[in-house]
């Protein structure tokens, strides 16, 4: 599943595996967020 983070410096997509390891929370990576900035994830309506 492709995925878009949105973050203070732009937006970054990502490929994520829902089933690597066996379904457990793993890292996206490190992204910068400021104070009154809207942030997101966004990905396929229900997954994200």
């Amino acid at each position: 599943m492709v995925v878009t983070i949105h973050h203070a410096d732009g937006k970054q997509p990502l490929t994520v595996n829902q089933q690597a390891k066996g379904g457990q929370w793993m890292p996206l990576g490190k992204f910068r967020f400021e104070k009154g900035y809207k942030g997101s994830i966004c990905g396929l309506p229900g997954y994200t």
